[in-house]
């Protein structure tokens, strides 16, 4: 399942050739390799808490989403629901409105990566960028026309003039550079603590 479409492409950056539409399935490939997931997936954690805390790490991050939170003290017991907390999601922490003791097992659901219905723009952004380096690879001739600065324009009988590639290229972010930045935002990036209930 793609998580973007050629719409997507055209929006952010005005390009219209239908062969971008069939890099996207390697975008995503390179994305998830990146990143480490990018696919929807749930799974289940288990966690001891060593010491009375109101703050869970869980093992990964960012992640979407956290359900089935609960904790017991001893084995055999029935476990009892986390229902008030607050998660900030790029971290992976769970700040919880009640102090757990020491010995505490918390387990629950977290959920990362994304579907077409819930991916961020910055995630989009990074495909996309992702899928127009790819493109421009398959066809350098289009880079270097891309990548320079155009300095005179003509309407009439079109005539286009660039600046030299070389002072030009060395002020823009190559596509990979882009694409390591906007990985890290999407690994690292700011996020504010939500209520959930």
């Amino acid at each position: 399942m793609n998580l973007i479409t050629m719409k997507d492409i055209t929006d952010i950056t005005g390009l219209t050739d239908t062969e971008l539409d069939k890099l996207i399935p390697y975008a995503q490939a390179q994305a998830r390799s990146m990143l480490g997931f990018l696919e929807e997936q749930s799974e289940q954690f288990e966690l001891f808490l060593p010491e009375t805390t109101n703050k869970i790490i869980l093992p990964v991050k960012p992640i979407t989403d956290i359900s089935n939170l609960s904790y017991t003290l001893t084995s055999g017991e029935t476990p009892t629901d986390i229902t008030n907390y607050r998660v900030l999601k790029t971290q992976g922490y769970i700040f919880l409105d009640a102090v757990l003791p020491t010995g505490a097992i918390v387990t629950g659901t977290y959920t990362r990566g994304w579907n077409k219905d819930n991916v961020p723009d910055l995630v989009k952004l990074l495909l996309v960028v992702l899928v127009v380096n790819l493109y421009y690879s398959m066809h350098p001739n289009l880079v270097s026309a891309a990548t320079r600065d155009v300095i005179s324009e003509k309407i009439g009988d079109y005539t286009i003039k660039y600046a030299s590639g070389s002072k030009s290229s060395s002020k823009k972010r190559s596509w990979d550079d882009w694409a390591d930045y906007l990985v890290s935002l999407i690994l690292n990036g700011p996020d504010v603590p939500e209520v959930t209930a």
